[in-house]
């Protein structure tokens, strides 16, 4: 159906954030529509809220992950997409947040199949007022590639998902999200789209937010996470390494930090991926980087 955004969402053990998300939703002054939330096997009353919404508004959708399906936000984002009927994709987490005018903004932006359209993004905690994330350099149109992820490179690496908004057919050609992954699905799949979208285009009229965990935990939590991490990411800089050699090496600068305290002896084991890290800290580590550090400073 021309001109229909389907807004897709994952969810598991929603309950307590599904309904503002999905308020932010029903807010849109854009208001052709259809949302599909997609319950993960929720154990919680997340599915009695979300068929209170649906029964109020019939543009709302719960379905099951069926139990042939791998457990996951990936694969309910991909049943999500197969059952959606829109002409564009939102995708959308079930304790997030848009503005109410984000698709309407965002909407007259998206000319061809292969723009990619964005907005800028903030942070809130529950009981805090949501607030933006000023002044990143990535806060512009980009008619390549590069620039585009140089931008990014230079703040904070990443959109959060639902700051996009994108052509069915751009998702087709990316392909379904990756349902193996433990770790970072967000950046492989997007790394996949950046590679066939060919205009980057940014609309500073709206915005979205990013709820934050109360408390601060690293994304590493086990081993197995941590080793993950590091091969999604050599599979991401492997794609994009041809664009923007500078994003690759900022991003797995940041994986490095991460992960040298906790897990070093699986840096030691992916040395060849981490070469240019190692040779970073091995030279700061030496005499002669402070001798002229010393020098520097005096």
């Amino acid at each position: 159906m021309a001109g229909l955004v389907s807004v897709i969402i994952p969810v598991f053990n929603s309950e307590n954030t599904i309904g503002e998300t999905l308020d932010s939703v029903l807010a849109q002054t854009h208001t052709h529509w259809e949302c599909l939330v997609i319950d993960d096997g929720s154990t919680d009353g997340t599915a009695r809220v979300v068929h209170e919404y649906a029964a109020s508004d019939d543009r709302i959708h719960y379905l099951q992950r069926p139990a042939t399906a791998p457990k996951g936000a990936n694969a309910c984002r991909n049943i999500g997409f197969e059952k959606s009927k829109g002409t564009y994709i939102n995708w959308l987490d079930g304790d997030d947040l848009m503005e109410a005018d984000k698709l309407a903004h965002q909407l007259k932006l998206l000319k061809e199949i292969t723009d990619l359209v964005y907005c800028p993004w903030g942070t809130f905690t529950n009981g805090q007022s949501p607030s933006r994330i000023n002044k990143l350099k990535s806060y512009s149109t980009f008619e390549h590639l590069k620039a585009f992820l140089d931008a990014l490179a230079d703040a904070r690496g990443y959109f959060p998902i639902h700051a996009y908004l994108m052509h069915r057919e751009l998702v087709s050609l990316a392909g379904p999200w990756d349902e193996s992954l433990l770790i970072n699905q967000d950046g492989e799949f997007m790394s996949r789209v950046f590679v066939v979208s060919r205009a980057f285009r940014f609309t500073a009229s709206t915005a979205v937010y990013y709820r934050k965990a109360e408390t601060t935990t690293s994304a590493y939590t086990s081993e197995e996470k941590a080793s993950a991490a590091i091969d999604t990411w050599r599979t991401i800089t492997g794609r994009l390494r041809p664009f923007s050699k500078r994003y690759c090496e900022v991003m797995k600068l940041r994986l490095y930090k991460n992960l040298k305290r906790s897990y070093p002896h699986l840096i030691r084991k992916n040395r060849i991926f981490f070469s240019a890290q190692l040779l970073r800290y091995e030279l700061k580590k030496s005499k002669l980087y402070r001798f002229f550090s010393n020098l520097k400073n005096n």
